[in-house]
């Protein structure tokens, strides 16, 4: 049950963690034994390993699609402890993405790295990049790359921006 706490709330920080959440961790952690902070750590370290999956596993693992005003949208997260391992691999993402959109018509494929260390994202898109920097109101840098900083769920802080950029 920790783990799934854990893994769900990214050990308490994200923006879906509720007040119940962190009183069942705490309850948790007694009922344990256990540091369920140090643990949790090294769980969601355990599940970053990026090395052993493929570009393509990447791009699937994590992603769900939307019609945002008409427009096919696919959203990919990617959590790491690492960016740096993201960005060594992001060519043959981007190409395993271009690949993806052209055989499922999706006219944009963002896909967020997450630093969970940090709570941090990183994304790069394949597609019409004007509505996501008009979402986060910045722009993708010389690498294909926008800053997202403070950004982890999907749900609560990619989403909701984005889909008011395509119905604005």
């Amino acid at each position: 049950m920790a783990s799934g706490l854990i893994s769900d709330t990214l050990l308490l920080k994200s923006p879906t963690t509720t007040d119940e959440d962190r009183r069942i961790f705490a309850e948790l952690q007694k009922i344990a034994g256990v540091d369920l902070e140090e643990y949790g750590l090294q769980m969601l370290k355990a599940g970053t390993n990026l090395s052993a999956r493929t570009d393509q596993d990447l791009i699937d693992g994590d992603a769900k699609s939307f019609d945002m005003n008409g427009t096919h949208v696919r959203i990919d997260q990617v959590n790491t402890v690492d960016l740096s391992e993201v960005y060594d691999r992001q060519a043959g993402i981007e190409d395993a993405m271009k690949a993806e959109a052209d055989k499922e018509g999706y006219d944009l494929f963002l896909v967020i790295a997450t630093d969970i260390l940090n709570s941090d994202s990183v994304g790069f898109a394949v597609g019409d990049h004007s509505k996501v920097e008009a979402a986060f109101g910045k722009q993708f840098d010389d690498q294909g790359r926008i800053a997202l900083p403070g950004v982890v769920s999907r749900k609560k802080q990619v989403v909701p921006p984005l889909t008011a950029a395509y119905n604005g």
